[in-house]
C-alpha cells in the first residue's frame, strides 16, 4: 500500500504521484494506491454557477476531476482508490506500508510527521537537508526532484526491501516521539511566549457587586479577597458606599461606578408595582455598560467574579472580552427556580458563564443550570475572644440571655415573627433580651427625602428600621429589645450574645448563622430542610421547619432554660465553623475554580513562589 495525503494540488505532486504510480505498474510492481484527502474545493463547487463561472474564467480548476481523469485515463482505476478528507487518518497511515510527499515547493508537509508518528518511512521532496522533520537515508528517503521517474524509482526500493522498510519506519516512529510530541512542542512555544511577553507578576481579577451598602455578600466577598494568593490580583468594580470601603480594607482595587441588576431572588421578585423598579435599573444600564467595558479594556481581566445572579449585563460584558466568567450564588431564585424567569435567567448564565459556586446547597438546588459548580461556604475570619465579657459596654443588661438577630431587617428575614416570639416570651417572664444589630436597607432618613415618601407611597420601597421599632413599641417590648447600627466590626457584639435566630421565611441560612458558629453561639435558624451542611441540627443549633412565633418561641424557650445546652451546641458550633467557614481555607477552593478555567497549575505556582521565598531568604 502506497499512500499519498493531503490537498489534491499541482504544488502538493498529485499528478507525479500518480504518474509514478503507473510507471511502478508497468514495472511489475504489485501495489495499492490511496488517495486520502481531496481539492480545496470539491467537486461539487464547480455544479454551481459561481463554480463553472470562475472555472471558465481560468480563476480556479476542478483538480479532483482531473486526478480522477488522470487515473482513468492511465488505466489505474482498479489499484488506486479516492478516500475524503478525514480527521481519523491514522489507520490510514499504519495501513500503509509507504507514504509520498512529492511537494514541489521549499517545504516538508505535515504528511511526513504524520506518516513518522505512524511509524511508515516516507518518500518527500521539498527540502535537502530533511529540515529536521526527515532525516535522509534513517526515517524515509529524500528525493531531490519530484518528477514521476525519480518517485517511482524511490518507492520501488521500499518496496522491494521489507527490511529497509521495517528499520526506517522504526527510526521514524522514535525520531516522531522526540520532536513530534504535541505536548513537549506546547511548553517549547510556551517558552517563547514568556520570553517575548511582558511576564505578569500577578493575576488580575474583577469582582463585580452590586450594592454600596454593608451586608452578608460584601462581607462574605472582602473574606476572601482578603485571603486571596499573591498570586492573584484583586479589583473591584462597585457603587460607592460601605462596601467599596469595605473592599479597599481588605486589599483590593476599587473601581466604582454604576452597576444595573436584574433582581429574581426568591425576597426581591418583581412581581406588581415592583416592575417600576425596574426603570432605575434599565436608566443605569448604559453608564453601568460604558464604565464595565472601560475597566475591561484597561485591565483586560482574564477572570471576572460576579458576586451574585442579578449581574446578567456585566456577565454579557465579560464574556465579550474573552474573559472566564464565575458566578457566585448567593441568593436563591424565585420560584424554586422553575419559573419561566428563572429559566430565561439561566439560560443567560449558561450561555456567558463558565463557572459557578453556590454558599450552600439549599442555593445551589434552586438554579437549574448545567455549568461546573462548586459549593463553597461563606467564610468568617475566627473568633477573637468568643466570650468576651462587653455587655455593659454596648448598654445591654448583665441579668437576661440576649438573643441577637444580625443583617438587614427585612420581613422576608422574620423579624415581625421575631418580635411576635418575644412578645410570648416576655409575657411568660423568661429572661430575655433582644438585640437588632443592623438596619433597614435604606435608612430612615431616606424616607423623609421626597423620593422615599414617593417610593414608600406606591408600596414599593418600606422603611423596616422604623417598622420594627414600631412594633417593638406598640407590643411594651422597649426595654427588652437593643438596636445597634450596621458595623464591619461585629465581634464584639456577637461575643456580647448567647443565642443567635435567624426566622428566614424563604430559602438560605444567612451569614449571621456562620458568624454565630464562629463565635461559638447556638443558633435557631429556618430556611433549610437539611442545614445545608452551614448548621448541623441539633448539634450546632435548632434548625426549624416552620418560623412561625410559637416555634421560634419554643426553641429559644429551651435554650433560655439550659445553659448547658447552649455551651454545648455553641462548642459543636465553634468546632464546625473551623472545619467549614475558615477563609483562608475557603479562599483556596474558589482558587481551584479560578486555576481551572485558566489553565493554572497550583502546584507549579506553589513551588515557584516557594523558591522566590527561599532567594529573598538568601539575599537577606
Amino acid at each position: 500500500m502506497v499512500s499519498y495525503f493531503g490537498f489534491i494540488y499541482p504544488s502538493k505532486g498529485f499528478r507525479e504521484f500518480i504518474e509514478a504510480a503507473a510507471q511502478l505498474r508497468d514495472a511489475g510492481l504489485d501495489a495499492s494506491y490511496l488517495i486520502v484527502g481531496g481539492a480545496v474545493r470539491g467537486q461539487e463547487f464547480f455544479q454551481t454557477v459561481v463554480g463553472r463561472s470562475l472555472q471558465l474564467a481560468d480563476l480556479t480548476r476542478d483538480y479532483e476531476s482531473e486526478a480522477n481523469a488522470l487515473v482513468e485515463d492511465l488505466g489505474m482505476t482498479e489499484v488506486v482508490r479516492f478516500i475524503p478528507f478525514t480527521q481519523d487518518t491514522a489507520n490510514l497511515y499504519q495501513a500503509s506500508d509507504v507514504v509520498v510527499a512529492p511537494s514541489q515547493g521549499p517545504e516538508l508537509g505535515r504528511p511526513v510527521i504524520e506518516a513518522a508518528a505512524s511509524g511508515v518511512p516516507v518518500v518527500a521532496s521539498g527540502s535537502r537537508t530533511g529540515g529536521g522533520v526527515v532525516v535522509p537515508g534513517e526515517t524515509g528517503v529524500l528525493v531531490e526532484d519530484y518528477t514521476a521517474e525519480t518517485l517511482a524509482r524511490a518507492v520501488a526500493e521500499l518496496l522491494r526491501d521489507e527490511e529497509r522498510r521495517q528499520a526506517l519506519g522504526r527510526a521514524a516512529r522514535k525520531h516522531a516521539e522526540a520532536n513530534f510530541d504535541p505536548s513537549r512542542n506546547a511548553r517549547r512555544i510556551e517558552s517563547i511566549y514568556r520570553r517575548i511577553l511582558p511576564t505578569r507578576e500577578r493575576i488580575p481579577i474583577l469582582y463585580v457587586h452590586h450594592r454600596p451598602q454593608l451586608g452578608g455578600a460584601p462581607s462574605s466577598l472582602a473574606q476572601l479577597i482578603a485571603n486571596l494568593d499573591e498570586r492573584f490580583e484583586p479589583h473591584v468594580f462597585c457603587p460607592e458606599g460601605p462596601a467599596a470601603e469595605l473592599f479597599a480594607a481588605a486589599g483590593a482595587t476599587v473601581h466604582t461606578g454604576d452597576v444595573s441588576i436584574f433582581a429574581h431572588a426568591w425576597d426581591s421578585p418583581y412581581e406588581g408595582l415592583r416592575w417600576l423598579v425596574l426603570g432605575r435599573e434599565v436608566a443605569a444600564l448604559p453608564p453601568h455598560l460604558r464604565q464595565l467595558e472601560r475597566l475591561m479594556r484597561e485591565h483586560r481581566f482574564p477572570l471576572v467574579h460576579l458576586n451574585d445572579s442579578p449581574l446578567i449585563a456585566a456577565a454579557w460584558i465579560a464574556h465579550r472580552h474573552g474573559a472566564k466568567v464565575v458566578w457566585h450564588l448567593r441568593s436563591a431564585l424565585a420560584g424554586e427556580g422553575r419559573d419561566r424567569r428563572s429559566r430565561a435567567i439561566a439560560a443567560l448564565m449558561e450561555r456567558w458563564g463558565d463557572a459557578a459556586i453556590a454558599i450552600d446547597r439549599d442555593v445551589a438546588e434552586r438554579f437549574p443550570i448545567r455549568l461546573p459548580l462548586t459549593i463553597v461556604h461563606n467564610s468568617v475570619s475566627p473568633a477573637a475572644s468568643p466570650n468576651g465579657d462587653n455587655r455593659a459596654s454596648l448598654g445591654l443588661p448583665g441579668d437576661r440571655v440576649a438573643i441577637g438577630f444580625a443583617g438587614f431587617v427585612r420581613r422576608q428575614k422574620g423579624w415581625p415573627e421575631l418580635v411576635s416570639a418575644a412578645e410570648l416570651l416576655v409575657d411568660e417572664g423568661a429572661p430575655a433580651h433582644f438585640v437588632i444589630m443592623g438596619g433597614g436597607v435604606r435608612p430612615p432618613e431616606y424616607f423623609r427625602t421626597i423620593r422615599g415618601r414617593a417610593l414608600a407611597a406606591a408600596n414599593l420601597l418600606t422603611d423596616e428600621e422604623s417598622a420594627i421599632k414600631e412594633l417593638v413599641a406598640d407590643k411594651g417590648l422597649d426595654r427588652h429589645f437593643s438596636f445597634l447600627p450596621f458595623t464591619a466590626e461585629t465581634g464584639e457584639i456577637y461575643s456580647a450574645l448567647d443565642i443567635v435566630t435567624f426566622p428566614n421565611q424563604g430559602v438560605g441560612l444567612g451569614r449571621p448563622v456562620l458568624e454565630a458558629a464562629t463565635y461559638g453561639k447556638p443558633v435557631v435558624a429556618s430556611g433549610s430542610g437539611d442545614g445545608a451542611g452551614v448548621l448541623l441540627p441539633g448539634k450546632t443549633g435548632l434548625l426549624l421547619e416552620d418560623a412561625s412565633p410559637p416555634n421560634i418561641a419554643a426553641a429559644l424557650r429551651l435554650l433560655i432554660e439550659d445553659p448547658d445546652l447552649r455551651a454545648r451546641l455553641g462548642g459543636a458550633a465553634s468546632e464546625h465553623a473551623r472545619r467549614r467557614f475558615d477563609p483562608a481555607q475557603n479562599a483556596r477552593a474558589v482558587e481551584d475554580v479560578y486555576d481551572s478555567l485558566l489553565g493554572l497549575d497550583r502546584a507549579r505556582a506553589e513551588a515557584r513562589r516557594s523558591r522566590e521565598t527561599v532567594r529573598a531568604a538568601a539575599a537577606l
